[in-house]
């Protein structure tokens, strides 16, 4: 296996442990909340508590970037469903 090889293995992995972290994150900010809006303050106030800078060990940085980025696509996430959802009752109330 060349370098290279190994490199891409293992940002392969990181990838999926970060897709799943992504999945988590979704399915806990729509339980602990009655809205969309609600999941996003979650998500906001689960972001915050994060260390806020890139300094720091390997952890603390591995940690902020993927936390942060994964928290970001899941906010993102929730308002492209909200603004999908508000479009669909809105025009299941115009046929109606």
């Amino acid at each position: 296996m060349t370098m290279g090889e190994l490199v891409k293995d293992y940002q392969d992995q990181i990838i999926v442990l970060a897709k799943e972290l992504e999945d988590r994150l979704y399915v806990e900010a729509v339980e602990s909340s009655k809205s969309p809006a609600g999941a996003i303050r979650y998500l906001k106030k689960l972001k915050s508590e994060l260390p806020d800078t890139y300094a720091g060990t390997m952890e603390q940085v591995v940690q902020y970037a993927l936390s942060a980025k994964a928290i970001d696509d899941v906010i993102s996430r929730l308002y492209d469903e909200a603004i999908k959802r508000e479009w669909e009752d809105e025009n299941e109330n115009a046929a109606q």
